[in-house]
């Protein structure tokens, strides 16, 4: 089985650069639940599919689809479909 990232990224410096580079700058809500929670366990929040505190339902699934977190349920070679580092086929940057 596939190491998940919150299980390489097990110190608060090592989750911070992996949420960096899945994550645009500035980003507010990944930053509300990194001042709250922690990188380690926003990393850990973002590769499952339960509930975020402080984040509706559909919030938390909008949130985790602007991710590219590695999904465990991923049919696509581990990666949830529409997503790519730093983007989503959706909704590409321009």
């Amino acid at each position: 089985m596939m190491a998940s990232l919150s299980d390489v990224a097990s110190d608060e410096r090592t989750a911070r650069m992996v949420m960096s580079m899945l994550v645009e700058p500035n980003a507010p809500v990944t930053g509300r639940i990194m001042s709250r929670f922690g990188a380690v366990e926003t990393l850990w929040l973002a590769e499952r599919d339960g509930a975020v505190v402080g984040l509706s339902p559909v919030n938390a699934q909008v949130w985790r689809d602007r991710l590219s977190v590695p999904s465990a349920k991923g049919t696509d070679g581990g990666y949830r479909s529409g997503a790519a580092i730093g983007r989503s086929r959706a909704h590409p940057r321009r």
